[in-house]
């Protein structure tokens, strides 16, 4: 993923967190930057966080 793609999915994962409340979106967008930074292993039924 190029610096410009992670940009825009952070700034999306941001955009939605303020318009809904950041208790709903933020823990996915931490875990989804995790699992793309390969700091967690996600399980088979959670990859699609991993994916973009």
């Amino acid at each position: 993923m190029d610096p410009w793609q992670a940009f825009v999915a952070f700034s999306i994962g941001m955009g939605l967190s303020a318009a809904c409340g950041f208790r709903i979106f933020l823990p996915p967008l931490i875990l989804s930057l995790a699992a793309r930074f390969e700091w967690v292993e996600l399980g088979s039924d959670m990859l699609w966080l991993g994916d973009a």
